[in-house]
């Protein structure tokens, strides 16, 4: 479970934690990067890049909107 209030990278890795598979490797993989210094916008684009989904590659664009220019994640699919 994600709670409000905490880190997007943190939130990653929680999401990791509950996720399988693909989706876990992915998610670890980008909470490692951030926690080595790696950009996380840089670690969601190589991610999206690797993972053949648009569902995920969306996923990562609304993140890295989010790191960028500091929205509200629920603003943002509410408004597409």
């Amino acid at each position: 479970m994600i709670r409000s209030g905490i880190p997007v990278e943190k939130a990653l890795q929680s999401l990791a934690k509950e996720s399988d598979g693909l989706l876990r490797r992915e998610l670890t993989k980008i909470y490692e990067q951030t926690m080595m210094g790696v950009p996380l916008t840089s670690a969601l684009e190589e991610s999206s890049h690797r993972v053949n989904s648009v569902e995920y590659q969306f996923f990562t664009i609304v993140l890295a909107l989010n790191q960028d220019a500091g929205w509200i994640l629920c603003r943002i699919p509410c408004r597409i």
